[in-house]
């Protein structure tokens, strides 16, 4: 049976107080698949009983299941899951199989709900990532030792604990020698988080149109100046920075670099976290085809380098850091142009290009149709929005 509600429904509607109290416990992750289910503006998720008819409505009675399974799973599977979910989240307390599994099911709710949601995300996740790896290096070091210790002699054990330990050593010493290798893997991760985060996006509008609406596109009201415009203004702040910034390198001027740095900061800030408004207000609103991952990475990205630099000028001492100097004067340089490379894109685009890639459900009589607030396209009206899902499947 699919698609069917029953009385996980009818708790989720009498029962609000319950539903989050369970979501709590469960690290609002849905029992099911393992996705996140935190609420944005509509509930994106209902109570499971026990068992089919149940009336008591306790909390270790009902379990979280996210929209998406509940509507598209065979009923059936879902209920013999949540019994053994339940049979592992209700164990007692003891040194038991249930017991052990509950604990390391709870632990990965937990880690789950740290590195999807919250501020600072990619922070927490190189967090997350630094711990497993630290955890890795002390179980391969001891599994080493035990080895040797246990199938050949102590002593076996004792060297091949010296040699794991000289070898960790041998690799640190090389990553602090050569500082870019750091820089490398955590730009290599920070590409991956932002990539991740924009499939999310996409994910969350599927997974609105599905549950039938409720995520607002953005759109043109004429009420306010569009992004872009912004985002045009603070890349002119970057570029005098970076103007003033090497008229200070070339010595053409004498003076302090501090207003150089401060209209780099500026800029580049405002650039790095107005560039992705833009590309959701130009793309979802107005049809321009574009993929926000390259540019809020070239920016983010260029907006980090470009403040070590910053560090060092203001310090006087170009040898403060690591890093080769080389690449935080391309990071300085960068932030500013990767808003200036989209607002020059977005403009021939617009003047020349955009029209003719425009879905002909967004244009009307040459121009781009505003959407009513709160208003949900119809099928007729779903060409744009078909298209972002295919670029999702893709």
């Amino acid at each position: 049976m699919r698609g069917s509600f029953g009385k996980a429904e009818r708790i989720r509607s009498e029962q609000e107080p319950l539903i989050n109290r369970v979501a709590v416990r469960d690290n609002y992750n849905c029992q099911i698949c393992g996705s996140l289910v935190l609420p944005k503006g509509r509930v994106g998720y209902a109570l499971h009983p026990l068992e089919s008819g149940q009336t008591e409505n306790k909390l270790e009675n009902n379990f979280t299941v996210c929209w998406d399974c509940i509507t598209t799973e065979d009923h059936q599977q879902i209920e013999l899951r949540i019994k053994q979910i339940g049979e592992i989240k209700n164990a007692e307390s003891g040194l038991s199989t249930l017991y052990a599994k509950a604990v390391a099911r709870t632990l990965v709710e937990r880690v789950r709900l740290f590195s999807y949601a919250g501020r600072a995300l990619f922070v927490r996740r190189l967090g997350v990532v630094f711990a497993v790896g630290l955890l890795l290096l002390v179980v391969m070091t001891l599994l080493a030792t035990l080895v040797g210790t246990l199938f050949v002699s102590v002593e076996t054990g004792l060297r091949w604990l010296t040699t794991t330990l000289t070898l960790l050593e041998v690799v640190a010493k090389l990553v602090l020698a050569n500082s870019w290798l750091a820089v490398a893997g955590v730009t290599t991760g920070y590409l991956v988080h932002v990539a991740e985060r924009e499939r999310d996006y996409l994910r969350g509008v599927q997974r609105e149109r599905r549950r039938g609406g409720g995520r607002d596109l953005p759109s043109y009201d004429g009420t306010q100046r569009p992004c872009w415009h912004l985002l045009a203004g603070f890349t002119a702040f970057g570029l005098l920075g970076c103007l003033d910034w090497l008229l200070l390198v070339l010595n053409l001027r004498d003076g302090s670099p501090v207003g150089a740095a401060l209209l780099w900061l500026i800029g580049a800030v405002g650039v790095a976290y107005t560039l992705r408004a833009a590309l959701y207000e130009d793309r979802d609103a107005s049809g321009f085809q574009v993929r926000p991952t390259p540019w809020v990475f070239a920016s983010r990205t260029a907006l980090a380098l470009g403040g070590l630099e910053v560090v060092r000028m203001l310090a006087g001492r170009p040898d403060l850091l690591a890093l080769p100097r080389l690449l935080t004067q391309g990071g300085f340089a960068l932030a500013p142009v990767v808003g200036g490379l989209y607002v020059l894109r977005r403009t021939i685009e617009r003047r020349w290009g955009w029209r003719l890639r425009l879905p002909t459900s967004l244009l009307q009589r040459g121009g781009i149709r505003e959407r009513e607030p709160h208003q949900r396209p119809n099928s007729d009206e779903s060409t744009f929005e078909q298209q972002t899902d295919d670029d999702l499947e893709r």
